[in-house]
């Protein structure tokens, strides 16, 4: 989904090397279009946990 619409908040989080790379993102009352949904509607807790472990490897 754009990250520059209404309601989507980024903001990195600084690292010790002064790099980029991590951010918090938020979501206050966006609403997501059906082409940007990954999964079902009420999925996106059971698909993102499924799918953090590939970034702890």
């Amino acid at each position: 989904m754009p990250l520059d619409q209404k309601g989507v908040t980024v903001r990195p989080i600084p690292q010790l090397d002064g790099e980029p790379g991590f951010a918090e993102i938020y979501f206050d009352n966006v609403e997501v279009d059906a082409s940007c949904m990954i999964g079902d509607e009420g999925q996106g807790w059971e698909i993102a946990m499924a799918t953090a472990g590939f970034e702890r490897v």
